[in-house]
């Protein structure tokens, strides 16, 4: 394309906007176009579609000639800008027409957000410290008091004198009977052949342990994303976030519908809104989609884009013949394709957070996470 010239008068992270003016002779070209096609449509008494005279077609059509060009000429001219200025768009463009003048051309601005720009280094800043995985003594034993509470009769329980538990909920007034573990307790309890406390005890510690790593390394994972987040710091474009509340909203009406109950008593036993709702769902959906962002840009960035003979490989170790013959739909392999980069950005994100730093990096003054 040529007769037109742009500039950018705005750049906030991944946010643009640009003015670009176009010749009004642009302008003219696309109005014999818009005049061709709105001109089928005219119904003129005593004249058969389209064979009025110009005059009075004109008359008739030139508000809607006008916008068609119009609508034509900006976006076609704002992608031209944004090959020029290798830009990858994942909003809607915004536009504003500021000016048409003969002399002066037509004068428009708009603004786009862009696919994130990851920098791998800025993770390696990122400082979070791991939750504890140790178990306690107090822990194992509680867990072995409630098994014994659960499957032991009571009058094999040498209680304590009852005393308010701070472990209970305050609220409910609710006391708990305490008592001292004896290896007589465990006997009575037959949990898998274990016949002495030490070893109920290395049980429970056994399957606490695996349980809270699985959690801390969930809640390490979360304020891992949090922070880098964070620190990469781009805009999330607004039709993205509604795209996902509006889905969540019909999906939660749609349950409601299910076992009979209006969104307006729902609500109402709730103590809440549906704004309050959809505010809720607006910030977990920030929250998905600035992730999934974030980890397939730097997976891009990485080199670590699952390639095809990945995705059909992935595919085939599917178990399930329907599973895997859906998969070989085109759409259903790019979405895994999606998955499968998405998991490999996390994990390249993880491991720059925990990499070793060399001792000009430890210099580097880190962020800290709390």
């Amino acid at each position: 394309m040529e007769n037109y010239k742009f500039k950018r008068t705005q750049e906030d992270r991944n946010k643009y906007t640009y003015e670009v003016t176009v010749d009004y002779s642009v302008y003219e070209k696309y109005e014999i176009e818009a005049f061709k096609a709105e001109a089928k449509n005219v119904k003129i008494p005593g004249f058969r579609p389209g064979q009025a005279p110009k005059e009075m077609i004109e008359k008739e059509i030139s508000s809607k000639v006008f916008s068609r060009a119009v609508n034509k000429i900006l976006p076609d001219y704002a992608e031209e800008v944004m090959i020029k200025d290798e830009l990858s768009p994942i909003s809607h463009l915004h536009y504003d027409l500021k000016e048409m003048d003969k002399d002066k051309g037509i004068i428009f601005t708009f603004e786009v957000v862009t696919q994130p720009v990851i920098n791998p280094e800025d993770f390696k800043k990122l400082k979070v410290d791991e939750p504890s995985t140790e178990i306690s003594e107090k822990e194992i034993e509680d867990v072995i008091k409630n098994m014994v509470r659960n499957n032991v009769a009571e009058d094999k329980i040498t209680f304590k004198e009852e005393k308010k538990s701070k472990e209970t909920d305050d609220k409910s007034g609710e006391t708990v009977k305490d008592f001292d573990l004896t290896e007589e307790l465990v006997k009575d309890l037959k949990y898998q052949d274990t016949n002495t406390l030490e070893e109920l005890k290395k049980n429970v510690k056994e399957t606490l342990s695996s349980l809270k790593k699985q959690q801390s390394q969930t809640e390490y994972t979360n304020k891992v994303l949090d922070a880098a987040i964070k620190v990469a710091n781009f805009h999330v474009p607004h039709e993205m976030i509604d795209d996902q509340v509006a889905g969540l909203e019909e999906d939660f009406k749609s349950r409601l519908t299910k076992i009979k109950l209006s969104i307006e008593n729902y609500i109402q036993t709730q103590g809440t809104t549906i704004e309050e709702m959809r505010n809720h769902w607006a910030e977990d959906a920030k929250s998905r989609i600035s992730s999934d962002l974030m980890l397939v840009n730097l997976a891009v960035k990485e080199g670590l884009v699952a390639t095809e003979s990945e995705v059909e490989s992935e595919i085939e170790k599917m178990e399930d013949k329907a599973l895997r013959a859906r998969y070989k739909n085109q759409s259903n392999k790019d979405y895994l394709r999606t998955i499968m980069t998405r998991e490999r950005g996390l994990a390249k994100l993880i491991e720059l957070v925990n990499g070793t730093k060399s001792i000009k990096e430890e210099k580097t003054k880190s962020v800290e996470v709390k």
